[in-house]
């Protein structure tokens, strides 16, 4: 019997270890990979204030990486270099219409990337 006491005792002493490690005042502390089981998801914003929305790291330096790429830091959006202009009429201005919507695009595309912070400006 006071082998099976001790027993239990080493058991929640590891367990109570463990805990210790992971879990810190204002945030959880993990230092090994985590897997999600398949179809599962993350679910954001469903606490008291869900319009406070969440963040995935603190400051621009943290790195992050997607699909076994390596983590990298906040990028800068790219410098703008300005509209091409062909002067003419008939196919000239169609290209000249067709870069307009182009370069729209593109500030459309780095004012998402700006908002959800991949890029800053």
């Amino acid at each position: 019997m006071p082998q099976d006491i001790q027993k239990l005792n080493n058991r929640v002493q590891f367990l109570e270890d463990i805990i210790l490690k992971m879990v810190k005042s204002d945030r959880f502390v993990f230092d090994r990979d985590i897997e999600m089981g398949n179809g599962r998801a993350f679910i954001f914003g469903q606490g008291q204030n869900p319009t406070d929305g969440v963040k995935i790291g603190r400051t621009a330096n943290e790195r992050i990486g997607f699909y076994g790429a390596d983590g990298t830091t906040q990028q800068s959006a790219p410098t703008y270099v300005g509209l091409i202009t062909i002067s003419g009429t008939g196919d000239d201005a169609n290209i000249n219409t067709n870069f307009s919507r182009l370069e729209s695009w593109i500030d459309d595309v780095i004012g998402v990337g700006n908002t959800i912070g991949i890029t800053t400006s």
